[in-house]
């Protein structure tokens, strides 16, 4: 009989063994989703951070970009470099007009890329897609567009012809 006690107590501290190390087991896969929470969360920050990133650079260059082509147009000893066919007394107005054109498109472009990258807000975004729907809608915008289309990125491409302008690609 002196051997029933002991196997009771023996019992008793198994059970209790194994109802600390369930309660241990929960609060470790309790803990470790809490660390794949932190690290997605870390892991999305990392992603809006190089997004933000790559906005910023790209916006520098946009703006770098146009500036340069502003100077470019109002001088004209330096109107050979964007055409160098140009005439001496510098650009007509239609040439003028043609490398408006383009510059409007480079910018067009530009919104399309901060879009992508996440850097416009969504309420935004249509108010800039209908500036951009009536620009390339225009005649004289849709032959610039012609012409200098391929020198655009493929979405871009695809987001001016098939969205914009509703030609199936």
């Amino acid at each position: 009989m002196a051997s029933d006690p002991w196997n009771v107590a023996q019992s008793v501290a198994t059970i209790a063994a194994a109802v600390f190390a369930a309660a241990m087991i929960y609060l470790a896969t309790k803990q470790l989703r809490i660390a794949a929470d932190a690290y997605k969360s870390a892991a999305e920050q990392t992603t809006i951070a190089a997004k933000a990133a790559s906005a910023t650079a790209l916006g520098a260059l946009a703006e770098a970009s146009r500036e340069l082509q502003w100077r470019v147009l109002q001088d004209k000893a330096l109107h050979a470099i964007l055409v160098p066919a140009s005439p001496q007394e510098g650009f007509s107005d239609q040439v003028k007009c043609d490398v408006v054109r383009g510059m409007l498109i480079s910018h067009y472009a530009f919104v399309y890329e901060f879009k992508r990258l996440g850097q416009i807000p969504d309420l935004t975004w249509p108010a800039l897609r209908v500036d951009m729907m009536d620009f390339f809608s225009l005649e004289p915008n849709k032959t610039r567009w012609k012409q200098v289309r391929e020198f655009y990125g493929k979405e871009f491409q695809k987001f001016v012809d098939v969205e914009l302008l509703r030609h199936p690609a």
